[in-house]
């Protein structure tokens, strides 16, 4: 649904990496979150911060979002 819309897909689930590096399916970017000793709120202000900050790298890319850090992988 994401690609047909073309929109950045935000989710918890770790199955899109798959999906995005063994199967490679098309994407249009996909932000992992994987913050799993943070609070819902933790969790929606660091995304929101990440979009905030990294809106022009986000697309197209594979990016995972964790408690101290973030990666964002080239969708190569």
């Amino acid at each position: 649904m994401a690609l047909g819309n073309n929109a950045l897909l935000i989710t918890e689930d770790k199955d899109f990496g798959e999906l995005v590096y063994r199967f490679q399916l098309p994407h249009r970017g996909i932000l992992l979150i994987r913050m799993i000793a943070s609070t819902s709120e933790e969790k929606a202000k660091s995304v929101c911060d990440a979009v905030v900050k990294y809106s022009d790298q986000l697309l197209n890319n594979f990016t995972v979002l964790e408690d101290k850090k973030i990666r964002i992988r080239n969708k190569q």
